[in-house]
């Protein structure tokens, strides 16, 4: 599959990545937003510390750790994995800078 994403996306760091796409989900997430942030963050870091990872793949790390939950809120609902995966691919898809 052919994606729009260009890795470097022009964040100087898959940090900065994620705070840029975790904003344009702020008012979805309303009063959990901080919190979701943090689990993020958490997540994201975690999955390095295991896994010391190129700059391509922490970039793609970021991505999926911004989306892997956000089915709970965009679709309300507990069953969040196929909601969290089709948004993760239209970021990458038609989304991404």
């Amino acid at each position: 599959m052919r994606t729009k994403l260009a890795i470097d996306g022009g964040y100087p760091n898959p940090t900065s990545l994620i705070e840029a796409i975790l904003e344009d989900c702020k008012d979805r997430i309303g009063d959990d937003h901080a919190d979701y942030r943090g689990h993020v963050h958490r997540m994201f870091n975690y999955c390095l510390a295991l896994n010391p990872a190129a700059e391509e793949e922490r970039t793609k790390l970021a991505i999926a750790a911004r989306f892997h939950d956000i089915g709970l809120w965009s679709d309300d609902t507990a069953d969040y994995l196929v909601p969290s995966i089709e948004q993760a691919k239209r970021y990458v898809i038609v989304d991404a800078p």
